[in-house]
């Protein structure tokens, strides 16, 4: 396997109300390529932070995050975004689907921002992996919960990105919904050899991973 996430003693801090607080502390991760990693941790620990900032959507405050070979610290915001759409997927807790568009389009919407001209027979494509080729034309006001998941799962997988971040993916769904849910991420994990960096409270879906770290007091413990 080769690096894919390189953290470097990175360091973030928020101001409330006059006080620093530090979320995370010379911190330092690394993670292969095809590699899948949960990360457990007390709520408030700085689980989801660290997400963000795997993600480019905040900045450390001290320290390096180089992914793919880029330290994405350099990048300014339009190189981030475009870094970003090219190189990662999200998947969170609740969908953030666009609720007047059909599933098929959601799953387009990536590949439309990138102009690119095959976006729907990908989309087609996608949805077909997540076992949603008869919901294509509905609205996700109109799918299930788990549905509305899967669609987000494509969605995030269209661009065929290197990374999956996903912040509790499962917690907004019923078990049967959550254990599906989680075997199809699994499953595509394994289909395009993107890595995992999965934030949960669930150690049963952190047992399925090949590598579990536990976040407290701002590092791995």
């Amino acid at each position: 396997m080769s690096n894919l996430i390189s953290c470097r003693n990175i360091n973030y801090q928020y101001d409330d109300g006059g006080h620093h607080n530090q979320v995370i502390k010379n911190l330092n991760l690394e993670v292969d390529s095809g590699e899948t990693i949960a990360i457990l941790g007390q709520s408030g620990c700085g689980k989801s932070t660290l997400l963000n900032l795997l993600g480019g959507i905040d900045r450390p405050n001290s320290g390096q995050i180089i992914i793919n070979n880029t330290n994405i610290g350099s990048l300014n915001e339009e190189e981030i975004t475009k870094f970003r759409s090219n190189n990662l997927g999200f998947i969170y807790q609740f969908h953030h689907l666009l609720k007047d568009f059909s599933a098929l389009k959601n799953v387009m919407m990536p590949l439309l921002i990138q102009a690119d001209p095959l976006a729907e027979e990908k989309a087609m494509q996608m949805l077909v992996k997540v076992g949603l080729e008869s919901r294509v034309s509905h609205l996700s006001s109109e799918l299930s919960g788990g549905e509305r998941q899967r669609v987000a799962i494509a969605r995030a997988l269209i661009t065929q990105p290197k990374c999956l971040l996903a912040d509790e993916p499962t917690g907004s769904l019923d078990s049967k919904n959550a254990r599906e849910t989680l075997d199809l991420m699994m499953d595509l994990n394994q289909i395009h050899d993107n890595s995992l960096v999965i934030v949960t409270h669930d150690e049963k879906i952190a047992s399925k991973m090949q590598r579990v770290l536990v976040l407290e007091n701002g590092q791995f413990s």
